[in-house]
């Protein structure tokens, strides 16, 4: 499961297109569904073994995904800025 987050609708639907390009060019994968991009508030891709949430920074605090998997590890990855 992979959590991130953008911190506008842009930008969550901007990393949703980067996420689907570079899954199809690297891995000829497509997603097997994709939900939220009307409102790109959360967005959720399903690539059967591997789960994408993309949230704006109030959805993901609301709904706090991590805390339903607490026991199982974190890995943080650091932001490129």
């Amino acid at each position: 499961m992979v959590i991130c987050e953008g911190n506008t609708p842009t930008q969550v639907s901007a990393l949703s297109d980067s996420v689907w390009e570079f899954a199809r060019k690297e891995a000829n994968e497509k997603p097997l569904s994709t939900d939220g991009t009307q409102l790109a508030q959360w967005i959720g891709m399903d690539y059967g073994t591997v789960l994408v949430h993309i949230f704006i920074p109030e959805q993901r605090q609301f709904y706090n995904l991590e805390n339903l998997w607490a026991d199982a590890k974190v890995v943080r990855i650091p932001d490129i800025d």
